[in-house]
């Protein structure tokens, strides 16, 4: 990270709360501040700055093939708040998971109108089948293929905060409100930190991410012994003086 880049990032320190949103079992996180202004940072060619390269390009041109919508004019405009990614297993199969995103919206019926739109193509071109339904007394729409297996949902938590799941059904732990990450022991002893503020926060549990990807079929397998690697990993992006992007906190647990 050099701190005479021209390229800064802008700094708010409000990511935090978005893991009261991940369920406790959550076992590998990302989150940010702005997701509208990470886009754009990377636009900027920032990937090396960052934590998680990606191309905004190439993600726009995917993106507009698989559904025939601008990512970036229908659903960009309205990401302006913090956000979160998360995997979250299902049951007690290791192989079992699903992902889930959480976007902070600053205009709802904006949201909702370019999140229908997509439904009406995925329909359309896909033949998915909607269907809206409550979930813990919330209002939920669940993506089906063909065969009524359900690929994803989408819903709305309080605060305009969006959230989208692939994958295992998880909607049901989403929804309830009994526990989170942010109250998991070892998460929060693996994100302690004394500077702030935190811009973005990475984190993952060793032990469930290695039987996950060591049951799944699609992912290398992890051949490192349980006995001596860590708990859990997090990184941490902070501004340590004005003069600096951030700074990467590494922590083994």
């Amino acid at each position: 990270m050099n701190p005479d880049s021209s390229n800064q990032l802008t700094i708010t320190g409000a990511s935090q709360g978005m893991t009261k949103k991940l369920p406790e079992n959550t076992f590998l996180m990302t989150s940010g501040d702005n997701f509208q202004q990470v886009w754009k940072d990377y636009q900027k060619g920032v990937e090396t700055q960052l934590l998680l390269p990606f191309s905004p390009k190439s993600l726009q041109s995917n993106f507009s093939k698989f559904t025939g919508l601008n990512f970036e004019k229908q659903f960009l405009p309205w990401m302006t708040g913090n956000f979160a990614v998360g995997v979250i297993p299902n049951g007690d199969k290791a192989r079992n998971a699903g992902v889930a995103f959480f976007v902070q919206v600053n205009d709802k019926t904006a949201a909702e109108n370019a999140l229908r739109e997509l439904e009406t193509k995925m329909q359309e071109k896909y033949s998915f089948q909607m269907s809206e339904t409550q979930v813990n007394d919330q209002a939920v729409v669940r993506w089906r293929v063909p065969r009524n297996l359900q690929i994803a949902s989408r819903g709305w938590l309080e605060d305009k905060t969006l959230f989208f799941t692939l994958f295992a059904p998880i909607t049901e732990q989403i929804t309830q409100s009994e526990s989170s990450l942010a109250s998991n022991e070892m998460f929060t002893q693996a994100t302690r930190s004394e500077l702030a503020p935190k811009s973005g926060q990475f984190f993952f549990d060793v032990t469930q991410l290695t039987k996950f990807m060591g049951a799944s079929p699609f992912l290398p397998k992890l051949t490192l012994s349980i006995k001596t690697m860590p708990r859990s990993l997090s990184l941490l992006v902070e501004r340590a003086r004005p003069s600096m992007i951030g700074v990467l906190v590494i922590k083994l647990m």
